[in-house]
Parts: C-alpha cells; sequence; structure tokens
C-alpha cells in the first residue's frame, strides 16, 4: 500500500492527465485511508461526475457532508447534484436546508431562486432572491437571478427596472449592461404589440422607431420594425427596411428570408431570389431560410429548380411535413405543367436541376398502399380537404374537381351537361384572394378553382388563356374517367341528405355504373370511420370534417380508415354472386 503523501500525489496526476478512471480509483483509496481528507470527497466526486457515474458521485458529497456536517462546499456540491438531474423540487428542499444551516452563503440563495424559478413557484423564488439581496448586496449573482426571475414571469417593465437596478450598483458589469439593453428592447416590442392588438398601428411603429433611436444597436427592434411594414403589406418599404437590417446587422437571418418574402410578394422575383440565396450562403442550415428559397422558385414556377431546393431541405431536414408536402406538390404542379403544354412526364426524367419530373412519393410511413388506394378515388369538389387528404398519403391525382368547389346542384347540372363549355374563356374569369392567389370562377357552373399562383408571378392577359386550356385538359380526363367506371366518386358535405346521394348517383351514372361515396360529419352515432352502405353503388361515410375549412387539423386516420372501408365495401358489391338489392351494412 503506497503512503498517502504518494497516494494522494497519483491521484492528483490521474486528475491532471484526465484520466477519469484512475483518478475514480486513486481518490477513493485516498478516502478509505484518509477519511478526514475533505478533498478527496470533492476530487473522487469531480471524477465521477466526468465518467458521467452521477448517482455514485451524488452518494460521495452525501457521505461526505456526514462525515463533515459544519463544511459548506459538501452541502452546496450536494444541492448542485439535485440541478444536474433537473430534479427541481429536491434541490429546492436542498438549497433550502442550506439557507438554514449556512445563511451566510451567497448561493444557497441565488441557486435556491433558480431552482424555485425552473420548479415554476415564481413567487418563492422571488422571495428566496428578495433576502439575499438583502443580505449580499454586493453579490451580483443574487441581483442577475433576480432580473431573471421577472424575465420568466414575462413582466417585462419589472425586469427592465431590476436590469437597471444591477447595472447601476455593478457599472462594469458588461453583461449586465446587456441584458439591461434587452430588457429595455423587450419593453419597447411588449409596448408596441399592446398598440397592435388596440389596433394603433401609427402608435406602434412610432413606439418602435423611437425604441431604434434610443438602441441602435438593437436587431430585434428593427426586425419588429419591418414587420410594421408588411403588416400594412407597404412591399416596397419593408423591402428597404429589410435590406437595411442586412447592411446593420448581417447575422440575422430574418433580415434575408423575410426580406426574401417582402420582395417576392412586391413581385420583384430576380432581387428576392438574389437576397435568399445569399441567405442560404450564411445559413446553410437554417429551415426557415431554404423553405422560402424554395417557395421563390415556386413562385417563377421554375419547376426543375424548385424541385431540387424541396429536396435540398427534405435531405436536410427529412422530418420536416412542410418541406415533404411541397415537394410533393411541387412535382403535381410540374407534372401538371408538362402534361397540358404537350410535355412527355413519363421520359422526361430527371437531369440535374433540368427536367421536372417530380418523385412518386408514398404514405408518410413508407406504406404505398395508402397512395395506391386513394389514387382510386375521384373528388367531386365540395372542397379541397380530400385533395389534401391525398396529398397526405402520397396521391396526386390531375383531377377537374380536387381543387375546386361548387354546390351540389351545380354539380349535377355540369355531370348533365357533360360538363360542356368549362375551360371556355368566355365562361371562365379570373380573381384572387386576399393573400394574392389567383383563382379560376366558371360562371355557368359556379365553381371556383385554385390554382396556386400567385398574382404577381404571371401576366394575366396570358394567364387565363393557359388555365383555360388546362381546364379544357382536365375536362377531357373527368369524362374519360366518368366513362370508364372504374374510380370511385367521393363528395363531402356537412348536410348531405339521401334524397341529394341518389340524385348525384343518378348523374354520375349517366356515364356508367359509377359508383358514389358521400363523405358527412362523423357524430355520435356515426363515429369517425364508420361506412354504411345504402347500394351496391352508393355508401355514406362519416369523418371529423372541418368547419369552417382549415378551422381544425384534417381527421387524416378517419380518412382513410372509411376509404378502406368503401373500397373494400364496393369491392364485395360488385361481386355477380352477391345481391345489388338496397341495404344498410354498416362497416
Amino acid at each position: 500500500m503506497p503512503r498517502p503523501e504518494l497516494l494522494i500525489a497519483q491521484a492528483s496526476a490521474a486528475t491532471s492527465r484526465s484520466a477519469w478512471d484512475e483518478a475514480a480509483r486513486l481518490w477513493k483509496s485516498v478516502r478509505l485511508q484518509l477519511p478526514d481528507e475533505r478533498g478527496a470527497y470533492f476530487e473522487h466526486a469531480n471524477a465521477l461526475i466526468r465518467l458521467e457515474q452521477i448517482d455514485d458521485a451524488e452518494a460521495t458529497f452525501a457521505a461526505g457532508m456526514k462525515r463533515f456536517p459544519d463544511d459548506p462546499w459538501l452541502a452546496i456540491h450536494h444541492g448542485w447534484m439535485a440541478m444536474h438531474r433537473a430534479d427541481w423540487a429536491e434541490a429546492s428542499r436542498r438549497w433550502g436546508a442550506i439557507r438554514d444551516r449556512f445563511p451566510d452563503q451567497p448561493a444557497a440563495y441565488y441557486e435556491g431562486g433558480l431552482a424555485l424559478r425552473e420548479a415554476g413557484r415564481l413567487d418563492e423564488a422571488d422571495a428566496v432572491l428578495a433576502a439575499g439581496m438583502t443580505l449580499f448586496p454586493g453579490n451580483i449573482e443574487v441581483f442577475r437571478h433576480y432580473a431573471l426571475n421577472a424575465n420568466r414571469r414575462g413582466d417585462r417593465a419589472e425586469a427592465q427596472r431590476r436590469w437597471q437596478e444591477l447595472s447601476s450598483r455593478f457599472p462594469n458589469d458588461e453583461s449586465g449592461k446587456a441584458s439591461l439593453e434587452r430588457a429595455r428592447s423587450d419593453a419597447c416590442i411588449e409596448r408596441s404589440q399592446a398598440f397592435i392588438k388596440a389596433g394603433q398601428f401609427d402608435t406602434a411603429e412610432a413606439t418602435l422607431a423611437e425604441g431604434m433611436r434610443r438602441l441602435p444597436d438593437d436587431p430585434q427592434l428593427a426586425i419588429h420594425h419591418s414587420w410594421m411594414a408588411m403588416r400594412r403589406a407597404d412591399w416596397a418599404e419593408a423591402s428597404r427596411r429589410w435590406g437595411a437590417i442586412r447592411d446593420r446587422f448581417p447575422d440575422q437571418p430574418a433580415a434575408y428570408y423575410e426580406g426574401g418574402l417582402t420582395l417576392r410578394d412586391a413581385g420583384r422575383l430576380d432581387e428576392a431570389d438574389a437576397v435568399l440565396a445569399a441567405g442560404v450562403r450564411l445559413f446553410p442550415r437554417h429551415n426557415e431560410m431554404l423553405r422560402h428559397y424554395a417557395l421563390n422558385a415556386d413562385r417563377r414556377r421554375s419547376w426543375a429548380e424548385a424541385l431540387a431546393r424541396w429536396e435540398d431541405l427534405c435531405r436536410l431536414f427529412p422530418e420536416d411535413e412542410f418541406g415533404a408536402s411541397n415537394l410533393q406538390r411541387c412535382a403535381y404542379e410540374a407534372r401538371f405543367d408538362l402534361l397540358t403544354t404537350g410535355g412527355d412526364v413519363a421520359s422526361s426524367g430527371r437531369k440535374g436541376r433540368d427536367a421536372p419530373n417530380g418523385p412518386a412519393l408514398n404514405g408518410r410511413d413508407g406504406d404505398a398502399e395508402p397512395s395506391k388506394l386513394l389514387m382510386g378515388f375521384e373528388g367531386l369538389g365540395s372542397n379541397c380537404e380530400f385533395g389534401f387528404v391525398q396529398r397526405h398519403f402520397g396521391a396526386e391525382p390531375l383531377s377537374l374537381f380536387r381543387w375546386s368547389a361548387t354546390t351540389a346542384g351545380m354539380l349535377r347540372s355540369a355531370l348533365d351537361l357533360k360538363l360542356e363549355g368549362i375551360g371556355d374563356v368566355a365562361h371562365t374569369t379570373i380573381s384572387h384572394y386576399h393573400s394574392g392567389e389567383l383563382i379560376l370562377a366558371d360562371t355557368r357552373f359556379f365553381t371556383d378553382m385554385h390554382t396556386h399562383v400567385h398574382r404577381t408571378a404571371v401576366d394575366l392577359d396570358a394567364f387565363l388563356p393557359e388555365m383555360c386550356q388546362k381546364l379544357r385538359f382536365l375536362r377531357k380526363r373527368m369524362l374519360k374517367t366518368l366513362e370508364e367506371g372504374e374510380k370511385i366518386f367521393l363528395r363531402a358535405s356537412l348536410d348531405f341528405s339521401e334524397q341529394d346521394a341518389t340524385g348525384l348517383l343518378g348523374s354520375l351514372q349517366r356515364y356508367a355504373e359509377n359508383r358514389l361515396l358521400c363523405v358527412c360529419d362523423a357524430n355520435q352515432n356515426h363515429p369517425s370511420g364508420t361506412v354504411e352502405q345504402l347500394t351496391s353503388d352508393l355508401a355514406i361515410g362519416y369523418v371529423k370534417l372541418e368547419d369552417p375549412p382549415f378551422s381544425r387539423p384534417i381527421d387524416f386516420a378517419g380518412w382513410l380508415d372509411v376509404c378502406r372501408k368503401a373500397h373494400a365495401a364496393f369491392g364485395q358489391a360488385r361481386n355477380p354472386l352477391l345481391p345489388t338489392s338496397r341495404s344498410r351494412d354498416v362497416v
């Protein structure tokens, strides 16, 4: 057995070399040979922490506290161990015991306040920290945590007051000065948001402008000031402000992606692309930047480039649903453009960034079956919800009514007249939503259709004939689908009656022995996923429908369940060995 002084030297050397296994073994030996060597408890526990043997380290500090009950630092380290485990309740208890046993230890107050804050016990944290400031007026950490507690409360005015007090007491503390600046900035932003909620937009903007004058080095004030111009849809001024932020604060990602968005909505697509490309170079793994970079190519309708950009985003962020959905949508738009302009999608291929032929995406869990199943349904345009269901599961049919809305009566009229006149310029008008998306309207059948194209992206005089050509293409495709009788037609409505359903089925069966699935809102008697078969060619399904549209998440599971059951029921009903008389089979 080496002499105690030699053993301590060997243990110290192992610690110096960061040889933690050896250090833990040697310091344990020191503790056993020299139980009154209190430093050995600290060193042994430190080596165990480095080895991530947290329970053993905590037991070591507890043993030290038992051996040396009057040593505050062993108790303090024991308190830190509970914080290391994020056990805020136990940490709060330990710091309270330290305050009782060692009231002259500042750490018992500021660390105790931190533990209470993390436990969500903000009033208790404030009381402990206020007591600490009285006892230790020269300890900056107590004042810092007192101010941080106001930050956690979200009380920006009180936070500013506390940071001001810290800065006055400790004028040489740079971090305190920076926190005071942030608190002043936060308070200014909070005042501006209160004015916005009250509808006093000019006052809100003036408040931010004054804040920028007082705090010219604060980027958040400038960012909020730029958002005010965007709120007014003053794209020229917003673009100018974002440009100034890029010059003054080039490390702020928002100056690039928000600046690119502003230029895009102003129709300055080349400038937007240049700004976003610079942003991507500076922040190559910034999700929002990559999104706007891809969206700008979308706005240009440069499908090859857009597909490549969405693919870049999905490669970096494979769990990003927004990116995956937009990659799929972009592939759909590219295919639609190619087909309606005479392109050959099948042979176009993907050659780098030159040939926009989108990938055939499967279901979200790598299951191709939902995609194949949903391609067998043809939506009949009450709204776009079923179109989004198809997209969610990787099905992208080119369909006349997929992104359209019309009444059941007008739909029947269109079907009875063989969709005559759809795509004629004389019956088609163009308008736009508040978002800027262009909308087609068929004035004969009162049908509105999404174009997914922004009004700044196209020449409207040329766009209407182009879209009419696409409508004629979709009309021809729809007539073929109706005459083939292979797909299951689907119409969703909150207020379907059996009479509506049988009437619509009659219009569909003018073409072939078509089948119809009417989808209604789920209720207590018909939970989501229920399918009720009325005849061999007609069924009613129940799903939690959105009312109004996009007011809540789509019930994707319910939709898929209904489509699976309806597909199985119709397949069985078409069996020539089974009767086709009216029945009410619930599945």
